[in-house]
């Protein structure tokens, strides 16, 4: 640790020196770029000391097995939703895709071939959709767009991107919606809702909610799914292992993965974090879908009892 302190010092001096005729705000911007990395180089230092003294062997493990991850995750972009970070997962839970306000389409082949690898190659058992309370692509979709005069490259990729999300704040009619959809019409500007307004909380919702319709109406779960339930003989059915990948269940017949996949929707409040199951959620035909709700109403309640217990 002291040897990485001195070479930090080390560092910020010699960029100090690089540019001697920087004004002071110019080389305070400096400094703090260059403290940025140092504190991911630190960072980097304490994950590779705790993973090794809590998990010995972990990393060396996923690199001989290859990855076998339970979880494929789709979430947003925003830093303050690392699915790792929520979930205190280590390296090989989450397979993962992460995007502007957790969209999934069916037009984005970088979002279809992620979910297709991850049940056909990995053998994923559940799917998770995330949205987020106070999500800034949701509250772009709600508020006015910049004019044609206003646009830059940048904010016209942004808008683009979340126009689907700008369609269902138009047709959706779920009442808090429609309710902030009255209340902003005939405004000549409107602004991004506040984070506990009613109307935003549902949208953050029900595009999550969108995301996992449109997994589900993607050809590859269609396809999975039926291939899970026609009957298949025993002496077709054998276990493959790939390099890398875990054992999957598949048709000696077709090739196909058959583990049971379900999508799961919920929402983390990133005031509080705490997570919600919006409990929309799908799975083959005629098997019963685990579900993250009494899950948490479990802990809720064990977690109430322990604290009148101490008190």
């Amino acid at each position: 640790m002291l040897l990485f302190s001195a070479a930090t010092l080390l560092f910020s001096a010699l960029l100090a020196s690089a540019h001697p005729h920087h004004t002071r705000e110019e080389a305070a911007a400096q400094e703090a770029a260059s403290q940025a990395l140092v504190q991911l180089v630190q960072g980097h230092s304490n994950f590779v000391t705790e993973i090794n003294k809590e998990s010995p062997g972990l990393l060396e493990q996923l690199e001989k097995d290859g990855q076998k991850p339970t979880f494929e995750f789709i979430g947003c972009s925003d830093s303050r939703v690392s699915e790792g970070t929520i979930f205190d997962a280590k390296p090989g839970t989450f397979f993962t895709q992460r995007n502007i306000a957790n969209q999934y389409s069916l037009s984005d082949s970088n979002a279809q071939s992620w979910m297709a690898y991850g049940i056909s190659e990995l053998g994923v058992t559940h799917i998770v959709v995330l949205g987020h309370y106070g999500c800034g692509g949701v509250a772009a979709s709600i508020a006015s767009p910049a004019g044609l005069a206003d646009v830059s490259i940048a904010g016209a990729t942004i808008e683009a991107w979340v126009n689907p999300i700008r369609q269902l704040f138009q047709t959706s009619n779920r009442t808090e919606i429609v309710q902030l959809r009255e209340a902003n019409a005939g405004k000549e500007k409107v602004e991004e809702p506040e984070y506990d307004d009613p109307g935003f909380r549902a949208l953050v919702e029900e595009n999550a909610k969108h995301s996992a319709d449109m997994i589900f109406a993607d050809p590859v779960i269609k396809a999975h799914y039926a291939a899970v339930a026609k009957p298949k003989p025993v002496e077709a059915v054998t276990v493959l292992r790939r390099r890398n990948q875990r054992p999957v269940r598949r048709s000696g017949t077709e090739g196909e993965a058959t583990q049971n996949v379900f999508i799961h929707t919920w929402v983390y409040d990133i005031r509080t974090g705490e997570l919600k199951d919006l409990d929309h959620s799908y799975g083959p035909p005629g098997v019963d879908i685990p579900k993250l709700g009494p899950l948490l109403e479990q802990r809720t309640a064990e977690t109430a009892h322990a604290e009148k217990m101490s008190a």
